[in-house]
């Protein structure tokens, strides 16, 4: 199955103790392209191919949606994650 994952920048809205600055153009593409190297590190995913903020994923087997789901939770507690919000988890035609 494919899937497209969205993420996105944090906002000013989004600065907390956590996440205490917005970060620069730079930094959110390192962690943007550090992210999409750990979900394809997962087990199931086959393929991961990012563009722009969206990292289109196709899995090895028949997951679903909600599994992939529970397989890139992980990914996001990481540090790499402090710079990036999710935003939506589709599946693709």
């Amino acid at each position: 199955m494919k899937f497209i994952l969205n993420v996105r920048k944090i906002e000013e809205s989004d600065v907390r103790s956590s996440t205490p600055f917005v970060p620069d153009e730079e930094d959110y593409e390192m962690c943007l392209k550090a992210f999409a190297d750990d979900i394809s590190g997962i087990s199931g995913i086959s393929k991961v191919v990012q563009s722009g903020s969206s990292i289109f994923i196709d899995t090895a087997s028949s997951i679903g949606q909600g599994e992939l789901k529970a397989l890139i939770k992980p990914a996001f507690d990481t540090n790499t994650m402090q710079n990036l919000r999710f935003v939506s988890l589709v599946e693709s035609l």
